[in-house]
C-alpha cells in the first residue's frame, strides 16, 4: 500500500516539476520561439522546445538528448482551406525524395502537424539539405524557419 502511494508522489512531484518548467517558459524571458508539447494518457510526456530554455527545468525532469538540435521548419497554414489535407505530408515526401540525389540518402526529419500550422523537424547539420528540397515550395506557402 505505502509502495504504490510513494509511487504516485514521485509521479506527482516530477509531473510539478514539469508544470513549473514550462510556466517559466511561458512567462519569463526569453520567451520560446518554439515549443510543443504532446501528452497521451499512456505515455510520458513529450517537449519539443529550444535549447535556451532548458534552463527553466530542473536537470533530472528532462528525458533525453540535450546534446541533438533539431531546427524547426514551420509551414503556416492558416489561409488554407480547411479541407486541405496531406500538406505536411507532402513536404516530408518531398525531403525523402528532394535529397536522395544530393547524397546518397534522405534528409532525416520528423513533423508535428495541427490544422493551422505545420513543423518539418531537421537535424541542424541538415537543415540546408532540407532547405535545398523545399526551395521552389518556399515563400508561397509560407516556409519560414526561426532566425
Amino acid at each position: 500500500m505505502n509502495e504504490g502511494r510513494n509511487r504516485n508522489s514521485m509521479t506527482n512531484a516530477a509531473d510539478d516539476a514539469l508544470h513549473l518548467g514550462l510556466i517559466k517558459c511561458l512567462i519569463s524571458p526569453p520567451y520560446p520561439k518554439f515549443l510543443s508539447l504532446t501528452l497521451t494518457d499512456t505515455e510520458p510526456a513529450s517537449l519539443l522546445l529550444d535549447q535556451s530554455l532548458l534552463l527553466n527545468f530542473a536537470p533530472d525532469i528532462l528525458l533525453g538528448s540535450k546534446d541533438d538540435f533539431l531546427i524547426p521548419i514551420t509551414l503556416d497554414l492558416r489561409d488554407l482551406p480547411m479541407e486541405s489535407t496531406g500538406i505536411i505530408c507532402g513536404v516530408a515526401g518531398r525531403l525523402v525524395g528532394g535529397t536522395t540525389g544530393q547524397l546518397g540518402s534522405p534528409v532525416e526529419m520528423s513533423y508535428l502537424s495541427t490544422a493551422r500550422a505545420g513543423t518539418v523537424m531537421v537535424a541542424e547539420d541538415e537543415l540546408e539539405r532540407a532547405l535545398g528540397a523545399l526551395r521552389g515550395v518556399g515563400a508561397e506557402n509560407g516556409l519560414s524557419t526561426p532566425e
